[in-house]
């Protein structure tokens, strides 16, 4: 009987793992975590508690730990560990850290900020095991404010870069967003096809999961209709099960949302031909978007700007009060302000894209 022998990753491909991790710069922990780490001196090793989190939340190597704690060897920080049954890693794991040189911290656990980041997951947002201890989140676009709100999510967690990129689909050049994180947030590699029920259960939590949808999906709708202004809030996917979760989630708030089939699946864009049916979700009612728009923490610049302007014109008026001439111009104003930004950011990424090419 023959028996197959399995292969071990090569040199190469684990020199692989281990540069990818880390392509800029190491930076040191946060100096006040620095300076209690220091404070307490030697009784971080002799703390079963104070030297777990080190070693192995805060991932720091034997010899970090022993220049912190002020020990003269690194030898004397394994002997803690073994002593208080704290498992070593293994050569790879710490080649892999002592390598690393994006900062990475461990998920905080809030549903509130874990419902958002899935919202955005359902979306845009990609997400991938890179390595053993690392998750891998990115996403391209052309709007700089997409890079404030994976900045304004992830920076806590881990460094988030841009790397410029020619788009030949679109002939236009883009950004690629990506950050680096640590297995606490292995939750964000399988995309969702429905809202989790944790989610739908809590108000909060699928406030931040709308949220997070509608920053990668949604739109805030500014236009006229026979001289009249005419707005909502719409989210236009192929996710039909998502969108009904949300909408019947909308419904069960008190709300009136609409569900319709937007493209029928064949239907030829600028993208070519629709390959399933596109489904929209969307809200109407000005008192009901104006409600929502109090406790949707939106993070997209562009659209908390949208959703502001719709605020300031109707908080205090009705529909029928307010024709479109009133409002066109700040509409206008806004409309320009965003396509500016968009083409200065992707005059940016062209200029770096080439520069890097010479």
């Amino acid at each position: 009987m023959k028996t197959t022998e399995v292969e071990s990753p090569s040199r190469d491909t684990r020199h692989k793992e281990v540069s990818e991790l880390s392509p800029t710069k190491k930076h040191p922990i946060p100096k006040e975590l620095e300076s209690t780490i220091k404070r307490r001196g030697k009784e971080n090793l002799h703390n079963p508690q104070h030297l777990n989190h080190l070693y192995t939340d805060l991932k720091l190597s034997t010899r970090q730990i022993a220049k912190l704690t002020g020990v003269h060897s690194k030898n004397a920080v394994t002997y803690w560990l073994l002593k208080h049954n704290i498992a070593i890693r293994d050569d790879l794991t710490a080649t892999i850290l002592a390598n690393r040189k994006y900062p990475r911290h461990p998920f905080t656990g809030n549903n509130q900020e874990k419902s958002y980041m899935l919202g955005l997951r359902a979306g845009d947002l990609n997400a991938q095991r890179n390595s053993c201890l690392t998750i891998k989140a990115r996403l391209a676009t052309t709007h700089p404010a997409m890079k404030t709100l994976m900045e304004n999510t992830f920076t806590k967690y881990g460094t988030v870069y841009a790397l410029p990129y020619f788009n030949r689909y679109s002939q236009k050049f883009e950004w690629d967003i990506l950050v680096w994180l640590d297995n606490s947030f292995e939750f964000l590699i399988k995309k969702s096809t429905c809202i989790p029920k944790w989610i739908i259960r809590n108000t909060g939590n699928f406030l931040s999961f709308l949220a997070g949808y509608f920053d990668a999906e949604g739109t805030v709708v500014l236009t006229q209709y026979k001289n009249r202004p005419s707005f909502s809030l719409t989210v236009a996917t192929h996710d039909k099960n998502i969108l009904r979760d949300a909408f019947q989630a909308l419904k069960n708030m008190g709300l009136h949302p609409r569900m319709r089939i937007h493209m029928l699946k064949g239907t030829r864009t600028c993208y070519g031909p629709q390959n399933a049916d596109c489904w929209a979700l969307a809200l109407y009612r000005r008192a009901e978007i104006l409600h929502l728009a109090d406790h949707l923490p939106l993070r997209h610049p562009e659209k908390i700007r949208r959703l502001a302007l719709l605020v300031k014109t109707f908080r205090n008026k009705r529909l029928c009060e307010v024709q479109w001439k009133d409002i066109a111009p700040d509409i206008r104003h806004l409309r320009h302000q965003i396509d500016e930004e968009v083409k200065t950011f992707a005059a940016q990424a062209k200029q770096l894209r080439l520069k890097r090419q010479e």
